[in-house]
């Protein structure tokens, strides 16, 4: 069988333009552009953490308490919220190219919004995780 463009798997597919249309170097770009993401930010947050436990041990253990720690993250949430937001905007900026990549290609556009929903579900997860870890 010959090799296939991905305009013609997706005709041929009838049905399947998401399967066919994500083989498009463009989605690939987008989508690995995804993982550095959230390689990148993931580091990001671990080097958060590491210096506000480094900052927490300098205290004398008789006032490491509850309330330092929540002041401690205080100190940082600024910090914190910033990232956050930049991170947002940079997922909303990849998805949206892909939206538009899938779009023209005529392949159905739910891989975009699976994505975000991953992204919006893994992002509450681990504020959930890093929370509950440090809230006690």
């Amino acid at each position: 069988k010959p090799v296939l463009t991905t305009q013609e798997q997706t005709t041929e597919n009838s049905g399947d333009k998401a399967t066919a249309n994500t083989q498009d170097p463009r989605v690939a770009k987008l989508i690995a552009k995804m993982y550095v993401l959230k390689s990148g930010y993931m580091g990001q947050i671990e080097a958060i953490v590491n210096s506000m436990k480094a900052e927490y041990v300098t205290y004398p253990a008789s006032e490491r308490t509850t309330s330092l720690k929540a002041s401690i993250a205080t100190k940082y949430m600024n910090s914190i919220n910033a990232m956050e937001a930049q991170c947002d905007a940079q997922v909303e900026a990849i998805v949206t190219e892909l939206r538009a990549v899938l779009k023209e290609t005529g392949a159905d556009e739910s891989l975009a919004d699976s994505i975000l929903s991953a992204y919006k579900t893994e992002k509450a997860s681990t504020k959930s995780y890093y929370i509950g870890k440090y809230a006690d």
